[in-house]
């Protein structure tokens, strides 16, 4: 009785291990390199000749997961800059900035 018991353990456990590693591998909407270099950065200018910056890595990614918020840059155009904000327990925010004509 004992080792249907501790045989019924193990496999809760496995499973809870299983579903803990895939909720912390899909937890993550951008790559994580790309959040740890802009999160609480302060904004973060575009680049609009190279597609390699780091703000701009990071802004695909986040085109291509939110049609929401694709549809928006589409919109209103591509951002001048952005910054990411990261706090414990709270939501990733993205704040958008938009230079004036005669500022840019």
């Amino acid at each position: 009785m004992d080792t249907a018991r501790t045989k019924k353990k193990s496999r809760v456990r496995l499973c809870l291990g299983i579903l803990l590693v895939l909720t912390l591998g899909c937890s993550s909407s951008s790559p994580n390199y790309l959040r740890k270099n802009l999160a609480n950065a302060g904004p973060v200018m575009l680049s609009r000749d190279n597609p390699y910056v780091v703000g701009n890595l990071f802004l695909a990614n986040e085109l291509n997961l939110s049609s929401l918020m694709e549809g928006f840059v589409n919109h209103r155009g591509t951002p001048d800059a952005v910054e990411v904000v990261e706090r414990w327990m709270r939501p990733l925010r993205i704040y958008f900035f938009y230079l004036e004509p005669q500022e840019a």
